[in-house]
């Protein structure tokens, strides 16, 4: 039997090896007042359409979702969409390297 964390890894995983593009895009949804939060939304294109990953990136990643639409991202000092992109590259896409892209 697998988790549903298993089903979003899988998932995730099948998205990103038949999509032809190499950029991930992310956008930032908030920030906390403290500067030490953000939540940031994953999104790819694909032949015209917007794929929105934030669900599949977060439960495959153990993440939380926020109240504002964006995928919970704790700490400051680097650029954290990049991270973010970074982490889904080492789990989910060995074979092919995704960019990111702040829009």
């Amino acid at each position: 039997m697998t988790t549903i964390k298993q089903e979003a890894a899988q998932e995730l995983g099948n998205i990103l090896s038949t999509i032809p593009t190499d950029t991930i895009y992310t956008v930032i949804r908030h920030v906390s007042a403290s500067g030490m939060q953000r939540e940031i939304s994953v999104k790819m294109i694909d032949a015209g359409r917007i794929i929105h990953l934030d669900y599949l990136v977060s439960t495959a990643l153990g993440r939380k979702l926020g109240k504002h639409g964006g995928i919970v991202i704790k700490g400051c000092g680097m650029d954290m969409g990049f991270h973010l992109v970074e982490n889904i590259n080492h789990w989910f896409s060995p074979s092919k390297k995704f960019r990111q892209e702040w829009i």
